[in-house]
């Protein structure tokens, strides 16, 4: 209620003291007006900052969405990479031992049977060679001798064909020749073939 200077006639208060009432009275309404005014200024201030502070925690949260989802990109492309890399290795491993073997005289048709009773996990690639090679060899052709050339591309058997002046391999003695051994002495397997 606003106090004026009529109110204070009706009570009989005098005009210095009424002056002096209105004054203080003015000054205390104006200290309120400022308080009021302070605190709706600090009001809107504590409004603006809580908005502040809510923008910034859907953005935190939002980051926070695209950490997990660069993350679960990360793991996919390690994942990816190390595929690719093992595949890589994988066909390296398979190469070089594909080489070994025919080297060693396995039979280039029995080559893909043979890879399938080697543990690839157990060989070792190093500067693009492998280790210990000749063990895994040494042990496939303990296992299936069958499989590996035991004779040099020139007949050796007692059981050989005889026509004209040339002696022919035997089917044992092809049997046992190499897929290099046989693409090399190829014209002696045709004639050898043909006479069986």
């Amino acid at each position: 209620m606003y106090l004026t200077r009529s109110m204070l006639s009706a009570h009989d208060v005098k005009d210095d003291a009424a002056d002096a009432i209105l004054a203080a009275h003015q000054r205390s309404i104006e200290a309120m007006r400022n308080d009021w005014a302070e605190e709706l200024t600090e009001a809107q201030q504590l409004r603006e900052a809580a908005n502040e502070r809510d923008r910034l925690l859907e953005a935190l949260d939002k980051l926070k969405q695209e950490l997990e989802q660069a993350k679960a990109v990360q793991e996919e492309f390690d994942a990816y990479r190390a595929a690719q890399e093992e595949a890589a290795l994988t066909a390296q491993k398979q190469s070089l031992l594909t080489d070994a073997l025919l080297e060693a005289g396995a039979n280039a048709e029995i080559v893909p049977l043979l890879m399938k009773e080697i543990d690839l996990d157990g060989v070792t690639v190093t500067d693009g060679r492998l280790e210990q090679a000749e063990d895994t060899i040494d042990a496939l052709r303990a296992k299936w001798p069958g499989c590996f050339a035991a004779i040099q591309p020139v007949p050796v058997s007692g059981d050989r064909v005889q026509t004209s002046d040339e002696l022919l391999l035997s089917p044992e003695d092809v049997q046992q020749m190499t897929h290099a051994e046989i693409n090399a002495n190829w014209p002696a397997v045709q004639q050898a073939l043909r006479c069986w």
